[in-house]
């Protein structure tokens, strides 16, 4: 006996059939997924945006280090790396922000247990700047650091710590709008300076962090550029008309005080200054060298 019925096929080969392609069909339905694709994709970039803008905006935010206020804890500018006070350990050599250089403002900052500190007594002759530009040792470095953004949502900056914050009215460039400096006086305190440059608050020298304890700032201030302007916080003791010297430093109560690192010479208006720390953007929380 012949079995006349017809085998039924499987739902996966009637599937197959049914998406069977129709040569006679417009071109446009020989791809019926493509606009699909397209929308997938076009959700998957607008999430990634919005991502991005989110953590730029209230997590993390890059920025680059274009000066040398902060060397040599963040560097910016002009170095070489140089045995400079003959101990066979290479030193810092900071030669300014931009060429050409300055062979008459070179910083020395020397190695010292694994640190850079600064040493305003080694100061190198032309002849040992001429050599070393030969020798293409000066090279330029711009550090990258990451900033965490909701480090101050809720206290301010703490002495040591460093932040980056909106520069105040009084010094703002546009090609410059974000500072990046150490915090060493928070509201309230009064900052003074021992004979050696010893950071003091409120008549104690300052001994916390450990950075203070090496650290030594040269309390005076060029008077003779053009952004220079009195801050009403500091008490001034003029030695000439070119430059004035800091006897003290009063924090208001809605502000920090803050310094650039790199203070072996004397101030200039963008050295330091005092912020409002609810303007500030964040503290690093990482750093890189390029």
């Amino acid at each position: 006996m012949v079995d006349n019925r017809r085998p039924v096929k499987k739902r996966s080969e009637a599937a197959s059939a049914s998406r069977r392609l129709d040569p006679q069909a417009p071109r446009g339905e020989h791809r019926p997924h493509l606009r699909t694709t397209l929308y997938e994709l076009a959700n998957e970039l607008v999430f990634v945006f919005v991502l991005v803008m989110f953590i730029k905006t209230f997590l993390v935010e890059h920025y680059k280090i274009p000066t040398g206020s902060m060397t040599p804890t963040l560097i910016g500018g002009y170095v070489a790396q140089v045995d400079v006070n003959g101990d066979g350990v290479k030193d810092l050599v900071y030669a300014g922000d931009s060429a050409p250089l300055n062979p008459g403002r070179l910083l020395v900052f020397v190695k010292k247990d694994g640190r850079y500190e600064p040493d305003t007594t080694l100061r190198p002759s032309f002849e040992q700047f001429k050599q070393w530009a030969a020798e293409g040792l000066f090279h330029k470095q711009d550090d990258h650091v990451l900033v965490n953004r909701f480090a101050y949502w809720f206290h301010p900056p703490r002495r040591g710590e460093i932040v980056v914050f909106k520069v105040p009215p009084a010094i703002f460039k546009p090609e410059a709008p974000i500072y990046i400096k150490r915090c060493v006086g928070e509201p309230g305190d009064t900052l003074t300076f021992t004979r050696e440059g010893r950071l003091v608050v409120g008549g104690q020298v300052v001994e916390q962090p450990d950075f203070f304890r090496r650290w030594r700032y040269l309390p005076l201030i060029e008077t003779n550029t053009n952004d220079f302007s009195r801050q009403s916080e500091i008490a001034y003791r003029p030695f000439n008309t070119r430059v004035f010297g800091i006897d003290s430093i009063h924090v208001p109560a809605d502000k920090v005080y803050v310094f650039g690192d790199n203070t072996g010479g004397a101030w200039t208006a963008d050295t330091g200054g005092a912020c409002r720390w609810r303007t500030s953007r964040g503290a690093p929380s990482c750093a890189s060298g390029r």
